[in-house]
C-alpha cells in the first residue's frame, strides 16, 4: 500500500459523522440582575460530542463565536476536549485527482497533501508506507524543506544534505585590535566564544593559533547550544609547522535552530601546545574553563556554516528517516496506528 504524507486529513472529508450537545443536570446559574455597564456573569453546564470545530455559538444581541474560538479563549484553558484530528483542523476536500503531484511553493509555504482511500473495509494493516520527493531547489544558507506527515507539528524528515560550499567564518565578538596570546596546553583551561548561527545542516568549528615549534599538536574542538538545551559535540584536529595555524574539523553536528552557540578549543596532549590569540575589548563572548553567566574574554575560535544542498530527491521511507535521524522508527506501524484512531472514532 502506497500512499503520502496527511492521509489522514483526507478521511474527514469523506465521513459523515453524527453530532450531539447534551445539557447537563443543574444546566446554568446565570446571574439575572445588572447594574448598567456590567458584563453577563455566571455558567453554562453543556457537554458537545463530535460537533465540528466551526459551530457558531450565538447571542441575543447578535454576537457570535464559532465553537473552536470560545474553547481556544485563554480564560477557557481549563476546558477538558479533544480533536478529531488532534490538530483540530479543518476537514480537507478533494481536489485535482493525480498520480503525481507538482506544485510550486514559495519562501515559507506550507502545501498539504494526500491520498483518498477507496475501500470501505476496516483497515487491518498497512505493509508498506514509502513516497518520492523531488524538489528543484536552489542552493541556499536557508532551510529549504521538511515534511509533518500527520500534520500534529511533528517533523518525521528535514532537509540535512549539505552543498560543498561554506559561509563566511563567524568569530563573535573576537577583535583584532588589542591582541593578547595564552598557552593551550593540557593544563590549561578550554576557551570559549559565543557565536550567532543560523540553521545549517553542517558546522566547521576551528581556530587560529601561533606555534613556536614544527611538532605535531593535537587539539580537541567542541560546539554547543549556549543555553545547554542540547549535547555537546566534539571533533579532534592535528597540526604542525610554525607560525599562525588554521586548525578546523567537521562534527557530526547539525545546526537545527538558529540561536548562539560556544564553540571552544582544548589541547589534547600534553606540553605547550601553541597559543591562541584573545583581547578583552568590549562587548565581549568569550571565557575560559566552564561558564558561569559572565563572559570576561574574546578568543579568535569561528564557526563556519555550510549551505544546503540544490535539488533534493529523497525516497521518503523507514531507511531515509532513520538516516535524518527521526524519532520514528516504522512508517508502516506509524500510520496504521493513527488510521485506527479515525476508524475507532467513527464507531
Amino acid at each position: 500500500m502506497k500512499k503520502s504524507a496527511f492521509v489522514i486529513l483526507i478521511i474527514l472529508a469523506l465521513s459523515l459523522i453524527s453530532a450531539s450537545v447534551s445539557v447537563g443536570k443543574q444546566s446554568h446559574d446565570i446571574i439575572t440582575s445588572y447594574s448598567l455597564g456590567s458584563e453577563l456573569s455566571g455558567w453554562v453546564n453543556i457537554s458537545l460530542s463530535n460537533e465540528p470545530r466551526n459551530s457558531i455559538f450565538m447571542g441575543s444581541e447578535g454576537g457570535q463565536i464559532s465553537l473552536i474560538e470560545l474553547l481556544s479563549l485563554p480564560e477557557n484553558s481549563a476546558f477538558n476536549f479533544e480533536c478529531n484530528p488532534p490538530s483540530c483542523d479543518s476537514a480537507f476536500s478533494l481536489s485535482t485527482l493525480e498520480e503525481e503531484k507538482m506544485l510550486s511553493l514559495r519562501e515559507d509555504e506550507v502545501a498539504f497533501i494526500g491520498f483518498k482511500i477507496t475501500d470501505t473495509n476496516p483497515i487491518t494493516s498497512v505493509s508498506e508506507f514509502n513516497f518520492t520527493l523531488s524538489s528543484t531547489n536552489p542552493e541556499s544558507e536557508k532551510f529549504p524543506l521538511a515534511i509533518d506527515l500527520l500534520n500534529d507539528g511533528i517533523m518525521e524528515w528535514e532537509a540535512y544534505q549539505s552543498s560543498l560550499n561554506y559561509q563566511e567564518e563567524n568569530d563573535g565578538c573576537f577583535l583584532a585590535v588589542g591582541i593578547q596570546r595564552t598557552e593551550i596546553s593540557e593544563s590549561a583551561d578550554r576557551y570559549c566564544e559565543k557565536v550567532e548561527l543560523t540553521r545549517a545542516p553542517e558546522v566547521e568549528i576551528g581556530a587560529y593559533i601561533y606555534k613556536e615549534t614544527p611538532a605535531s599538536a593535537n587539539f580537541e574542538l567542541s560546539i554547543e547550544k549556549a543555553d545547554g538545551s542540547d549535547f555537546m559535540e566534539q571533533c579532534l584536529v592535528t597540526t604542525s609547522g610554525t607560525g599562525v595555524r588554521r586548525v578546523a574539523c567537521i562534527p557530526e553536528y547539525q545546526v537545527k535552530e538558529d540561536g548562539d552557540y560556544f564553540v571552544c578549543i582544548n589541547a589534547e596532549t600534553g606540553g605547550d601546545e601553541g597559543q591562541i590569540d584573545y583581547e578583552i575589548n568590549s562587548p565581549k563572548c568569550g571565557f575560559g574553563g566552564d561558564y558561569f553567566g559572565i563572559y570576561t574574554t574574546d578568543f579568535n575560535i569561528f564557526a563556519r556554516l555550510k549551505n544546503y544542498e540544490s535539488n533534493i530527491d529523497i525516497g521518503f521511507n523507514d531507511t531515509e528517516i532513520a538516516e535524518y535521524g527521526s524519532d520514528t522508527t516504522d512508517l508502516s506501524e506509524y500510520v496504521y496506528d493513527y488510521l485506527g484512531m479515525y476508524e475507532n472514532s467513527q464507531g
